[in-house]
């Protein structure tokens, strides 16, 4: 158990490969932005990896998503059982990925990481997309934290010339379908990511308050999706903290959002549904809109086809196309939904690692059966253009109080969390009220070796 504890300690303290000091998750989505310059610096074999491993992991199914990566040297595909880069095709073909997705600045990218799905494991391509959405979220959010930059590349990517041309050049069988390009490398000495202090937002949501766990921590692995509930509420900070991730703008005031998107178009919306009513959330100023006074939850799970479990969650959250949000890629006709449904899988990551690191369980994402179902629960007419495509539940599943992350396991990771709040109080910047086991007021070491004791559980 000492060893446990001491190690546990010893994570809190030490500096990640990277960047220096602790990066938040909060920190880290208000940096995010598209990066298309870098230095000339070679990845490093281990940099890579762990970018790769990342991207791959999630609450999320990924089955039938791959990742291959392209150098000066040749083509790789990612082997996530191995954890190893296996050689596809020799020579360097960045320039003429460039050139086939018209594209050019990808040729000066120390690496392009191409995300692709087999049609073999995943035979949807819309589903692919939305999977590849969670993917390319990972990427950006693992970019920032580890000194990198990158941006997805995909207008086009679905065309069967440029396909089939992408395919020839990684040697990829017809399968294997190529969904998005990220270039990536490290910053150029004229590019940073913005810094200083998270302000704060404007609206009737509290501000979204900054967690003391580092997102490399959590990055690598999310909890599982629960069918369970405990019964409680979703409190009011962690719910702010959920829909700030999933799709707010930036706390360092550079006007970008948490989550990229397809020609600068933001053509979602998202609502909330639980015990008191139905709401829409405003990011512009990060306030929810009260649209009902009743309780929707049941019709809403019974009208996107989810099962009963999901109508015990205490909170829904209704991710939403709306039609009218965009000149470009709102219809998103050219792709047949799959821009749109990449979009949402950002959106979806985003909301998974918050999740983690607020100790929320979520459930997996039902894509809704009937959109004029959902649509008159949320609201009284005026949702004509609202699409509503996925439901998930968010609240607290019912588990023991130790397994502090709600990953179904007490292990190093629920050990880190309470000793990164270890001595803390409330309003300290590292408490968490999930580490105060007793409910004291104070995380301290009686609360460290009660998740301790139960290291395995």
């Amino acid at each position: 158990m000492l060893v446990v504890i001491l190690a546990a300690f010893w994570l809190v303290s030490v500096e990640l490969p990277g960047v220096a000091g602790s990066l938040s998750l909060e920190y880290v989505l208000s940096q995010r932005m598209s990066v298309r310059v870098w230095d000339d610096r070679v990845l490093e074999d281990g940099v890579a990896r762990m970018v790769c491993r990342v991207a791959l992991s999630s609450s999320f199914d990924l089955s039938g998503m791959l990742v291959y990566l392209c150098n000066g040297t040749g083509t790789y595909r990612y082997d996530g059982q191995s954890g190893v880069f296996v050689l596809r095709v020799v020579g360097d073909v960045r320039g003429e990925l460039g050139v086939v997705v018209d594209q050019t600045f990808i040729s000066s990218a120390p690496a392009v990481l191409v995300v692709v799905y087999d049609e073999e494991v995943e035979p949807s391509a819309v589903v692919a997309s939305w999977k590849a959405g969670v993917v390319v979220q990972s990427l950006y959010v693992a970019a920032v934290r580890y000194g990198l930059g990158g941006v997805s590349v995909g207008d086009g990517v679905y065309r069967s010339g440029v396909s089939s041309a992408l395919q020839s050049r990684l040697g990829l069988s017809a399968r294997f379908r190529p969904v998005i390009l990220f270039p990536l490398g490290y910053l150029s000495p004229w590019e940073s990511y913005p810094d200083g202090e998270l302000g704060n937002t404007s609206g009737n949501l509290l501000s979204p308050l900054e967690s003391s766990v580092d997102v490399a921590l959590v990055l690598g692995g999310q909890p599982g999706l629960v069918e369970s509930w405990a019964g409680l509420g979703l409190s009011d900070e962690k719910l702010s903290g959920l829909l700030w991730a999933s799709y707010g703008f930036s706390l360092l005031g550079t006007g970008h959002r948490t989550v990229p998107s397809a020609y600068g178009v933001y053509p979602f919306r998202i609502f909330v549904a639980n015990g008191s009513g139905t709401f829409e959330y405003v990011p512009d100023v990060h306030s929810l809109s009260r649209l009902r006074g009743t309780d929707e939850r049941s019709g809403i799970v019974a009208g996107a086809g989810g099962p009963d479990y999901l109508k015990g969650a205490p909170a829904l959250l209704i991710y939403c196309w709306d039609s009218e949000g965009g000149a470009v890629n709102a219809s998103d006709a050219d792709s047949g939904g799959r821009w749109i449904n990449l979009g949402f899988g950002c959106c979806l990551q985003n909301l998974c690692l918050s999740a983690a690191v607020w100790n929320v369980s979520i459930s997996d994402a039902f894509h809704t059966r009937s959109f004029e179902a959902v649509r008159v629960r949320l609201a009284d007419g005026g949702l004509s253009s609202v699409f509503p495509m996925y439901v998930v539940g968010v609240g607290a599943a019912a588990r023991m109080r130790e397994d502090v992350n709600g990953d179904g396991v007490i292990n190093i990771l629920d050990i880190v969390i309470v000793a990164k709040a270890f001595g803390s109080r409330p309003g300290d910047w590292n408490w968490n009220p999930d580490a105060d086991f007793d409910g004291n007021g104070l995380v301290n070491i009686l609360d460290v070796f009660r998740v301790a004791k139960k290291f395995g559980s």
